[in-house]
């Protein structure tokens, strides 16, 4: 059996957090604490990871795709490369994307 990804179990724990319905949230809080957590020990710098499908936010288009790729510039600041489903690629930084859960 294939194991998820570290952010494919923190994507169904926010999706689960936000879906559960209980009279006192302690369940949707504890689903929202673990994901924070599993979040955090992942242990990389970059926001995103590749295979994550995200979407570009703001200005005047629409971009959806999986990351394929992620590196630093000279400077130090992170970049993702993302393909969609026509095979086209962008660049982007993080402040550029969401990812699609």
């Amino acid at each position: 059996m294939r194991r998820s990804t570290d952010q494919t179990l923190i994507c169904v724990l926010r999706i689960l957090a936000n879906d559960i319905q209980t009279d006192d949230g302690v369940a949707n809080s504890a689903l929202r604490e673990a994901a924070d957590r599993m979040e955090e020990l992942s242990g990389t710098d970059y926001e995103f990871n590749l295979h994550d499908l995200v979407s570009k936010i703001g200005g005047d288009y629409s971009f959806d795709g999986k990351v394929v790729s992620r590196f630093k510039k000279l400077s130090g600041v992170n970049r993702y490369v993302v393909e969609d489903d026509r095979g086209v690629l962008h660049v982007y930084s993080s402040k550029n994307l969401e990812r699609q859960c």
